[in-house]
């Protein structure tokens, strides 16, 4: 069994038939496993931060025993949660994605929370570098995840879901960012962990392509900015090219 996990590129968001969920046929998880001649399930959500990327993935993994074959897309280093107790239809109200009581939330996109918490996040925001700290929590994941894979002997393919990620992590070595600040150590050891993954766990980070880059160059980005049909498909094609000829 193939599953599938990330944020909304992986859902397939805007995608025809979206709306009523009629869309799944068109996905690159529906086309993969098609091509790998297997079932699939796609745990993805729109609005996912990493942190619950990784424990959906972890909570299927514990009850999936069929799992074969296995592609995480991660989402932006800056996205966050925050567990909170709202009253019913506040999802709706706020149009904001919460799962298990945990708010998905982001720099970008804090003027979908309530004035409470993004008078609090605003100013945490300019104060701590949320991208270090995504870059650094998503690597451990990574490396969890390899971990975990190679011992349950499930095929793994990781990777970042939109150009701007990679573009984040050169940054973090640029002079800029790092004039008159001590973090070598920092960036010592992200560099690391980052080119000790195998090119097949790094998909838009640095290897192969990433979803947005595939759709800007060559297809076309629907109009909220998420991947065409066409984005998908070449995708899935990408993907099992990957499982067919890595030596695993």
């Amino acid at each position: 069994m193939l599953v599938t996990n990330g944020c909304s590129f992986v859902w397939g968001d805007e995608l025809e038939g979206f709306e009523d969920g009629n869309h799944t046929e068109l996905t690159f998880t529906h086309q993969l496993a098609e091509k790998l001649g297997i079932e699939y399930r796609n745990v993805s959500s729109c609005g996912n931060c990493n942190h619950k990327i990784f424990r959906d993935t972890i909570y299927e993994l514990q009850r999936n025993h069929e799992v074969t074959h296995l592609v995480i897309i991660w989402s932006a280093w800056q996205r966050d949660e925050i567990a909170e107790s709202h009253p019913p239809f506040y999802e709706e109200n706020m149009k904001i994605q919460r799962s298990q009581c945990m708010s998905q939330v982001s720099p970008a996109r804090l003027h979908y929370t309530h004035k409470e918490l993004r008078d609090v996040l605003d100013p945490f925001y300019d104060v701590v570098d949320i991208e270090r700290n995504g870059i650094m929590h998503t690597l451990t994941y990574m490396h969890a995840m390899k971990i975990l894979c190679e011992a349950k002997g499930i095929k793994l393919i990781q990777g970042g879901f939109h150009e701007r990620m990679w573009v984040n992590y050169l940054d973090i070595f640029t002079k800029k960012m790092n004039k008159g600040k001590n973090w070598g150590a920092f960036n010592k050891y992200i560099k690391e962990r980052m080119e000790s993954l195998p090119d097949h766990h790094r998909v838009g980070l640095g290897k192969y392509t990433d979803m947005f880059t595939l759709a800007r160059t060559k297809y076309s980005i629907k109009p909220f900015g998420h991947p065409d049909e066409n984005t998908h498909a070449e995708f899935a094609h990408l993907l099992d090219h990957i499982f067919r000829t890595t030596k695993w």
